[in-house]
């Protein structure tokens, strides 16, 4: 088990963190920046359509929502622990602890089968499935489930078009659609309300990388400078929505 310490020292060696920066885009620049990285990099091979797949998360937070305050307050070191499905129809979930220290990025992750999905979001959870996980990030998980009250706080969904340049390790998304809703039960219930939260017209793009950002792919990225946005979709539904 792991009893507190620096992230990432249950895994015996120091994490990779990856870059990752976010931009709010209108449409009109969405559109010119997508024809252009469509150009020069490969489609995500996950797409389900000319228009990429849907992304679901759970996200989950303590009694004193102690991940949603360190987001607002600005805190360098902070993380998310969420439960992600991709697709329209997942036969896998993705629990996960997303960290966050000086703008770079590291997850644990833990695969789980649907089955398993629906032991741990019971209304009395059965954790117990995490033991059996070989992965390093299991343990670290089951721990902050039962001894940091992390339950259920909000979903979180939206439409994502993703563009990769695996020899760079490079990644730039969009986000379209992002929806919120706070019916957590429910969460594999492909009819539960969830509302906009941001504008229509308003797309995220994220650029993921891990040394160093490809010079060449600047001048398509520039299109977004200066309007970087620090704001999580997770505290976006959770400032909209309670």
């Amino acid at each position: 088990m792991i009893a507190g310490g620096k992230w990432g020292d249950h895994l015996g060696k120091e994490p990779v963190y990856r870059h990752e920066d976010k931009y709010l885009v209108a449409y009109l620049q969405y559109m010119r920046v997508r024809q252009m990285i469509a150009a020069v990099m490969q489609r995500d091979s996950h797409a389900e359509n000319d228009r990429g797949y849907t992304v679901r998360s759970l996200y989950y937070d303590t009694v004193s929502n102690r991940d949603y305050h360190e987001k607002e307050d600005g805190v360098d070191e902070r993380q998310k622990l969420r439960l992600r499905t991709y697709g329209s129809a997942p036969s896998i979930a993705k629990l996960e602890i997303k960290h966050r220290k000086e703008g770079g990025i590291f997850k644990e992750s833990v695969t789980l089968s649907m089955d398993e999905v629906g032991k741990i979001m019971a209304h009395d959870p059965d954790y117990s499935v995490l033991e059996s996980k070989p992965a390093p990030a299991a343990n670290h998980i089951l721990w902050l489930l039962q001894t940091k009250g992390y339950t259920p706080a909000a979903i979180v969904a939206y439409d994502r078009e993703a563009f990769t340049l695996p020899f760079y390790e490079t990644r730039v998304t969009f986000d379209t659609s992002i929806r919120g809703g706070r019916e957590t039960g429910r969460f594999l219930d492909p009819s539960v309300l969830l509302v906009p939260v941001i504008p229509s017209t308003e797309i995220v793009m994220e650029v993921k990388y891990n040394h160093m950002f490809p010079n060449f792919l600047r001048p398509l990225i520039s299109i977004a400078e200066g309007q970087n946005m620090a704001i999580s979709k997770y505290w976006l539904v959770r400032q909209q929505l309670g």
